[in-house]
């Protein structure tokens, strides 16, 4: 991923990204294990951090996996806070 990606898209309308293919025979993981990819590369953009373009799409969507988890603990104490 490219953090000026925006500005180029603005600027010439020509940009293009290249992720590396995922091989992974089950296509509902595989799509996961994308969308889990992009996510941990937005979220180090966010950070202020540059991205990592061959950052592999299991470890990321393990780390996706362990975010939802925690998430999930959360607002489970939340909702139960408001009882």
């Amino acid at each position: 991923m490219d953090s000026d990606l925006p500005n180029r898209w603005q600027t010439s309308g020509d940009a293009r990204v290249m992720l590396v293919p995922i091989k992974i025979k089950d296509k509902a993981i595989a799509s996961a294990a994308s969308m889990a990819r992009v996510r941990f590369q937005l979220h180090r953009m966010g950070l202020g951090r540059s991205t990592v373009p061959n950052f592999p799409a299991l470890l990321a969507f393990a780390w996706d996996m362990v975010i939802d988890a925690k998430d999930r603990r959360e607002y489970t104490k939340w909702l139960d806070s408001r009882r």
